[in-house]
């Protein structure tokens, strides 16, 4: 139901003294039920309806990202703000379609609308460190990089979140020795997953056998950065969802901070006028920079103008079954990736913690980085060799995730 719960739980207020702390869940649908300890049949089914649906989302999300930027590598700033727009409108139709209120005075409230802005910022330089970078990174390389979203998450959550960990502390007093050891060891081979799944592509980089992409050692570091502060904006969602003060359904807070991001966007138009960041080696003008803009939509369009097909900066001659339509088709691919990966993250942040659907995501990027094995798939410009350790990695992060076992629910709680 939408009713609110009264809930009553023991906060670690510090080191020394606990009290008791008396909030309210606002109901939120369709997150509103904070279970106990113990949970039904259906509840599993929609966990493990949601992970598998984060991790398809994901797949289609990360790949898609990075071979838009491949195919239209002429146009990063509106490759940024023209999928901002459709998959804004998209979360305000669905938050609307839910009886969110996107536009109710309570989400306006400087309670609720300080934490956007914060995730607008996160979102913002996250968006710009990856689409300016995407172009000269390898497909499976940028896949491996993204999993360092992970490490991250786990410690800023355990550095910003002080009241989850007290959480956590109240709650591993409760297992037993043996499934503590089984939870360590189960985040331990994740980890371990993702090194091995990471092999391959850290020995094409050190024998510098790239592919299209160059793998500029500053645009790696940009993309490194990028999921730095993915990491950030995912922590902090995690701690806005649980702040009793604020009222923040899911979907109406990915419409409002990925709007309020956009002007940040269109404020770049201008970056592609410099060399490497508009995806060519050589500058241009700002006003050929504006200009671009219509060049890109014609690009999306399948009309590009004969010097932009002679620049390649609209790719339209990739010889796979997609080619002539991939300047329309990946935009599109990510746009709906972005939504679902984004609408079931929140949800299981939600539920579970900033944790538990990255741990769960973490296949997400040895998936992607495997369908860039496949040059049917991906064209030969933009494939990989062949390698059985990212299938591999896959397998071990399954097995990690078992071992860690069913996830507890996440609580409300008030920020120390």
């Amino acid at each position: 139901s939408n009713s609110s719960t009264q809930i009553s739980i023991s906060l670690c207020m510090d080191r020394q003294s606990r009290k008791r702390v008396s909030i309210k869940d606002e109901g939120f649908f369709p997150y509103h039920n904070i279970q106990e300890a113990h949970e039904d049949d259906s509840v599993d089914v929609a966990l493990v309806a949601a992970a598998i649906a984060l991790v398809l989302a994901g797949v289609v999300n990360n790949m898609s990202g990075s071979m838009m930027s491949y195919v239209m590598p002429a146009f990063p700033a509106w490759l940024l703000y023209f999928t901002t727009i459709m998959y804004t409108v998209g979360f305000f139709v669905i938050a609307l379609i839910l009886g969110e209120r996107p536009f109710s005075r309570e989400i306006l409230a400087w309670s609720s609308f300080r934490h956007i802005l914060w995730l607008a910022f996160f979102t913002a330089v996250n968006g710009l460190a990856f689409q300016f970078s995407a172009a000269w990174v390898d497909g499976d390389f940028s896949q491996i990089l993204t999993s360092l979203s992970l490490p991250q998450v786990t410690l800023f959550r355990y550095l910003l979140l002080p009241a989850q960990r007290c959480a956590d502390r109240q709650l591993w007093c409760g297992f037993s020795c043996a499934k503590r050891t089984l939870r360590h060891c189960g985040l331990a081979l994740v980890f371990m997953g993702i090194l091995v799944g990471s092999i391959p592509s850290i020995h094409r980089l050190i024998m510098g056998h790239t592919g299209e992409a160059s793998n500029l050692w500053y645009m790696v570091i940009l993309f490194i950065l990028m999921t730095t502060f993915d990491a950030f904006q995912q922590v902090h969602q995690d701690k806005a969802f649980r702040d009793p003060t604020a009222y923040l359904p899911p979907m109406s807070c990915l419409a409002w901070y990925n709007l309020i991001s956009l002007p940040f966007y269109l404020l770049t138009i201008p970056l592609e006028a410099v060399p490497y960041l508009n995806g060519t080696t050589h500058s241009t003008s700002v006003s050929y920079a504006l200009q671009n803009q219509r060049e890109a939509f014609l690009c999306f369009q399948l009309h590009p103008s004969q010097d932009v097909i002679d620049a390649s900066g609209c790719q339209m001659n990739v010889h796979v079954f997609w080619g002539h339509i991939g300047p329309l088709l990946w935009p599109l691919l990510f746009t709906f990736g972005y939504i679902g990966l984004f609408s079931t993250n929140a949800y299981l942040i939600k539920r579970k913690g900033v944790l538990f659907p990255n741990v769960v995501g973490a296949v997400i990027q040895l998936l992607a980085a495997v369908l860039f094995m496949s040059p049917g798939l991906v064209g030969q410009a933009y494939s990989v060799p062949f390698n059985w350790l990212p299938i591999v990695g896959c397998l071990i992060i399954g097995v990690g995730i078992w071992l860690r076992g069913k996830p507890e629910e996440s609580r409300s709680y008030v920020f120390l």
